[in-house]
């Protein structure tokens, strides 16, 4: 064999750049346990056993100790543990948790703020007209705002609304509408550009690993994937963060107290006359509010910094509190002086106290300059989110001093030790510092309120006047709260505020689990696959088996050194590869069988074997690759990870299975050892298959046309279960102490979320379900999101009580337009992957009738697949849900539908280039027996893996699973039944058989001169 050298030397090279490269991963995963360790240790608790709060202690303790090892040499090569981390196998969000969202920065918002009178009818139509045409197109928004003006004032002038003293450079009150529109999408771009390069400033100093910002050339969206991220609603908030920082006068908190005390009694009397006169207990409703008193909303499950005035338990202090309140029903009183405390409430009940807040009973009783803020969330020893509520001195013309005054920011340590931010500012800056610094001290030690973006992050009481503007934000920080809070400052302040319209949002917990029920499947269908190889080919099998875990290890090594992520899809494709990466072993292996049992020696056999092979084994992986690469195109997170895995895969699986197999049997020839190709089981089987495949075809048109219309009778009465990235909403994954019904939990949801849509499942365990919601639906902001989450965790605790406690797994969110761009997206990949794969067929068989069989059959087994999701619905213990990583299946269903077409395909050319005399019928009936071995041995080990994967896998993969194993079968089953006999039934000339045998003859004539020219 020729370049068997080569062969090998790429093997080792590969293999020790795969090992070299893996070696970060068992470093790192070491220096990890011995944090856990020792930070279980410190605190002498069981992180999986620990309360939130105390497991909060065990995090901040494994942090300091990877802190203190972060620039320490720990790797025998001298790396340090950041060193280390860098270049370590990447994993998704969805195995280690984490954070994954899609920001879209408005465009409208960013026109009006552009616009000269955003009061124009015009104006207003179009921006309008704009919205609606989004909704169902892939134009950008400036080019649908041109459209929509032209529709809605034609002919009228731009420049009027546009041209202003700051851009006259640009455009002036002449300017035609092209060249107004040009500059609107420049000043866009550079909105975008400039929102873009400050998110990525504030994610590099999160200090998270590998963090992945993309966007697509063109868009107003920008995706950040933060797998490992610890506090995903903080970071959240830091990314949404427009940085607009503000420094205010306070409140004495008892200042405040009483008037909101003597407007809460009003509320309270007034809400009992009305439950006297109507006989209801609805206590939100009937209250008015007055104003436009902007109180600051709550982002639930953040933990920013502590509240410095009071320690004192909220359960406590609610104990205490009034009887005959609304408000200080769910708000504890600071009493204490001296402090800007008025009170604090858990972050479930803000909504309902804002309501209250916002009343004319109370609003009228307190001074009109105040406003009421409320704080950043902290974490108190039950385990609640806590919020503190002050009250600032605010002047519509703004605050005396302002973010624009900070010129530099940085975390450090207090006197005590403690974290904080420090914070420099310029000449302006210092001179206001000063005056309001003295101010507070002559008027007894008040605090002055550190604002970001309407919450209190810290309101430290001032002791002495600062006259440098060097100063120290305090707020019982954690060493990287304090870093992150100082990252915002630094990287400056956002163009505009993006809204979140798609996230998911992973617990560690969760992703453990996927990680440990994944692995088990891979190992398990792993075991099968490499038994029954041995089983069924003898030696030859062990020889297969040795190139497929050497074919793992190079998928593992090459993702490592790539900087690729391993997802969940990702590792449901790699338990694919393992029983796809058999099917070019397969291939040669019942060629070999063939050839020896015409009577050819072993070494002829096998020299014969693999030339004869190289064709089905090349055509059946390239439509598989293009398969890939369109996924690896149009997919995103999830869906790319698992192409990305096919493609390495493929590549991988042709260099250990068929070069890599072929340097070990010509060993075995150069020693004169003899490989068996088969046992006493194998020995024989459908050696001597003579079936009429394409005598049987018009039945199996009929069964497929009867399981499609069944498919389709239920697509159109039953429907799909949309995934929430199709459907839009929010989706939760929660987990309750103890088991729950989901009927009885829907029928409570119902009745708190009346109006809206709630659909409850489980998944996995009896005690873990999926609530999905379109509650808000529309509304992308933070807002919005904490009040459904608030809602959800209010009717959560109503339902489970004191014995059944939950937590949050996951989260989800899909606005309106990233979910029609979901389904728009996915439409358009599995019709170019289609296309992709007709025009390969087409252009390797130089036959339409070969490419439209194809496609046909492709049609074929989507259709199945998709019908079975309807029929089953709701019939099986896990989703069948449409999502991306259906999409995904489905995608590779047709690759693998199209993989082993092909091998048929090249069986049935082969034969006709023999120049044989039998009718095309015949020829194609040899060519689907001859290879019916090949597509049963490969629809059995690929079937074996799923299966096990079906079985043994996360509830998040199992109806990804359903899809495989659906496709395998349909896909099998329209190869022979569906593909093949359309070559006959689609010749509609009559000249079929005629051409391939022309094509033949031309072909053995142009092999004879080959051959004269070289002899």
């Amino acid at each position: 064999m020729q370049g068997r050298g080569t062969i090998i030397g790429l093997t080792v090279i590969i293999a020790v750049i795969s090992f070299f490269e893996l070696r970060f991963t068992f470093l790192a995963d070491k220096i990890e346990s011995e944090a856990r360790v020792y930070a279980e240790a410190k605190t002498n608790k069981t992180y999986d056993e620990a309360s939130p709060a105390d497991r909060l202690l065990i995090e901040q303790a494994e942090a300091k100790y990877l802190d203190s090892v972060a620039e320490i040499e720990v790797g025998f090569m001298g790396d340090t543990y950041n060193q280390i981390k860098e270049k370590e196998l990447n994993l998704g969000l969805d195995l280690q948790g984490g954070l994954s969202v899609t920001l879209e920065v408005p465009i409208k918002r960013i026109l009006n703020s552009l616009s000269n009178s955003k009061k124009d009818p015009d104006f207003k139509r179009a921006i309008e007209l704009a919205d609606k045409k989004q909704e169902s197109s892939d134009l950008d928004y400036i080019a649908l705002f041109e459209e929509a003006w032209n529709e809605v004032a034609p002919g009228k002038n731009l420049a009027g609304l546009f041209a202003n003293k700051n851009n006259i450079a640009k455009i002036n009150a002449t300017s035609t509408n092209e060249l107004v529109i040009s500059h609107l999408a420049d000043e866009v771009e550079t909105v975008i550009a400039n929102t873009e390069h400050i998110l990525r400033t504030r994610i590099d100093g999160l200090g998270l690993k590998s963090p992945n910002i993309t966007r697509a050339a063109g868009s107003e969206r920008i995706t950040v994937e933060l797998a490992g991220a610890k506090n995903p609603d903080e970071i959240k908030r830091w990314l949404q963060s427009s940085a607009k920082l503000e420094f205010w006068e306070t409140y004495f908190g008892n200042q405040l107290l009483g008037s909101i005390a003597a407007g809460d009694q009003e509320l309270f009397a007034k809400e009992e006359a009305k439950k006297e006169i109507e006989g209801t207990d609805n206590e939100v409703a009937t209250v008015e509010t007055e104003g436009d008193d902007p109180l600051a909303a709550v982002e639930g499950d953040e933990l920013l910094g502590d509240l410095e005035s009071d320690t004192t338990s909220l359960d406590n202090d609610l104990e205490t509190a009034e009887p005959k309140t609304l408000i200080f029903q769910y708000m504890a009183p600071i009493q204490q002086g001296g402090t800007a405390l008025i009170g604090r409430a858990k972050v479930v009940d803000t909504a309902r106290i804002n309501v209250w807040l916002k009343s004319k009973e109370v609003k009228n009783k307190l001074p009109k300059d105040c406003r009421l803020l409320w704080s950043s969330t902290i974490l108190n020893e039950a385990g609640d989110n806590v919020v503190g509520l002050y009250g600032i001195k605010y002047k519509s013309t703004g605050p005396r001093l302002d973010g624009n005054s900070v010129v530099d920011a940085q975390q450090s340590y207090d006197e005590y030790g403690k974290p904080d931010v420090s914070m420099g500012m310029n000449d302006y800056g210092r001179k206001v510092w000063k005056k309001m610094t003295a101010q507070a001290v002559r008027e007894g030690n008040k605090a002055i309120a550190i604002v970001l973006d309407n919450q209190i992050v810290s309101a430290p009481t001032v002791n002495v006047e600062i006259k440098d503007g060097r100063s120290s934000i305090t707020g019982g920080f954690t060493t990287k709260v304090a870093k992150d809070f100082a990252n915002i400052l630094q990287s400056g302040k956002l163009p505009a505020k993006p809204e979140i319209i798609e996230e998911s949002v992973v617990g560690p917990t969760l992703g453990a689990e996927s990680v440990s029920t994944s692995l088990k499947a891979l190992i398990a269908g792993l075991l099968l696959v490499l038994v029954f190889m041995v089983i069924y080919y003898h030696k030859a099998g062990s020889v297969a088996d040795m190139a497929l875990f050497l074919n793992l290890f190079f998928i593992i090594g090459i993702l490592a050194g790539y900087g690729a992520t391993l997802t969940l899809p990702g590792m449901a494709g790699l338990v694919l590869t393992i029983g796809m990466s058999v099917d070019a072993n397969v291939i040669i292996f019942e060629r070999i069988r063939e050839e020896i049992r015409r009577g050819l020696d072993f070494k002829a056999a096998i020299s014969s074997g693999f030339k004869n092979s190289y064709s089905a084994i090349i055509d059946a992986n390239i439509t598989t690759l293009l398969t890939g690469i369109v996924l690896a195109y149009f997919g995103a997170g999830p869906v790319k990870g698992f192409a990305t895995v096919l493609i390495i895969g493929i590549i991988t699986s042709f260099f250990t299975a068929v070069l890599v197999t072929r340097v070990i049997l010509q060993r075995s020839i150069d020693k004169n050892k003899e490989v068996k190709f088969e046992t006493n089981f194998s020995k024989g089987i459908l050696a001597n298959a003579n079936w009429n495949f394409i005598g049987m075809r018009k039945k199996a048109y009929i069964i497929s046309s009867i399981v499609i219309l069944l498919g389709v009778g239920s697509m159109f009465t039953k429907g799909f279960e949309l995934g929430v990235e199709f459907n839009g909403g929010r989706e939760y994954g929660i987990e309750f102490a103890q088991s729950v019904s989901t009927d009885q939990l829907k029928d409570a949801l119902d009745d708190d979320f009346s109006g809206s849509d709630v659909i409850v499942k489980s998944f996995g365990a009896d005690n873990k379900v999926k609530v999905t919601t379109n509650f808000l639906h529309g509304e992308n902001n933070n807002e919005a999101d904490s009040t459904v989450k608030s809602k959800l965790a209010a009717s959560l605790m109503a339902f489970g009580g004191d014995d059944n406690g939950f937590t949050f797994l996951s989260e989800r969110k899909a606005g309106p337009s990233i979910a029609d761009d979901f389904q728009r997206s996915s439409r358009t990949s599995t019709i170019f992957g289609i296309i992709v794969v007709f025009l390969y067929i087409f252009a390797r068989f130089s036959k339409l009738q070969f490419g439209l069989g194809a496609i046909i059959a492709i049609f074929h087994d989507v259709l199945i697949v998709l019908a079975m999701f309807s029929i089953f619905k709701g019939l099986l213990p896990f989703d069948l849900e449409i999502s991306q990583a259906f999409v995904a299946a489905l995608l590779t269903v047709i690759g693998y539908s199209i993989n082993d077409t092909v091998v048929i395909f090249d069986r049935i050319r082969e034969y006709f280039n023999r120049g044989t005399k039998q009718k095309a019928s015949e020829i194609i009936n040899s060519a689907v027996n001859n290879t019916l071995s090949r597509t049963v041995m490969t629809t059995t080990t690929t079937f074996i893996v799923v299966a096990i994967l079906l079985v043994f896998g996360s509830s998040e993969i199992q109806g990804f699973a359903f899809a495989l194993l659906i496709g395998i079968i349909s896909g099998t089953y329209s190869s022979i039944f569906i593909a093949t006999p359309m070559i006959i039934d689609l010749d509609f000339s009559g000249n079929l058989e005629e051409d391939l045998k022309k094509d033949a003859e031309k072909k053995q004539v142009e092999m004879a001169e080959s051959a004269a020219i070289k002899a």
